[in-house]
């Protein structure tokens, strides 16, 4: 068995009544089994991303990935516009047709995102919680220790493709002129 570096060496200890060594050893060991096991979860990637390449509008799936695997906890993620202040989604995570929690991901349903929209996404701290401990994930939001998620949604592009007609262009250029000597 490997030594932890966190608990009390039996040198450290000598001196004390047996009992209570005992206890003590226990009690640190579970401090630091509960230390080991929850920690912050921390977010790898948003989609989209928060203040990154902009979203196409139409159809759009959010999504988060953790770096250690993830739960339901409680709680509704809402999407506001950040023009009109409106709540245009609301999320439930613990419903799985809002939300769906498998491993490291949560990823929340479809909703028809507007083109020339700037969108901010608030969670409370708790909405998911990790596997490994239970402890919950820090929101999005405006709350202190909350993470920001705001993204840009850019409008479709309606033109259909120009034609191009490079003969006039050609022409321009005094190509496909007849030469007076013939073709060069």
């Amino acid at each position: 068995m490997i030594p932890n570096p966190l608990l009390p060496t039996p040198h450290a200890l000598k001196g004390l009544p047996a009992n209570l060594a005992s206890r003590l050893t226990k009690t640190i060991a579970l401090c630091v089994a509960a230390t080991t096991l929850s920690h912050a979860q921390t977010v790898q990637t948003l989609s989209p991303e928060s203040n990154g390449a902009p979203a196409a509008a139409g159809n759009l799936t959010m999504q988060i990935t953790y770096d250690v695997g993830v739960s339901a906890g409680s709680g509704n993620v809402t999407v506001t516009d950040l023009e009109t202040f409106e709540v245009v989604e609301t999320f439930d995570i613990t419903d799985p047709a809002d939300a769906t929690v498998s491993g490291n991901t949560v990823t929340f349903r479809t909703f028809t995102a507007v083109g020339g929209s700037q969108y901010n996404v608030e969670a409370p701290s708790g909405f998911v919680v990790a596997t490994d401990g239970g402890n919950p994930a820090p929101g999005f939001g405006f709350n202190p220790g909350d993470g920001i998620w705001i993204f840009d949604v850019v409008a479709a592009d309606t033109t259909g493709p120009a034609v191009v007609t490079p003969l006039a262009a050609e022409r321009r250029r005094g190509i496909g002129r007849k030469h007076p000597f013939g073709h060069l």
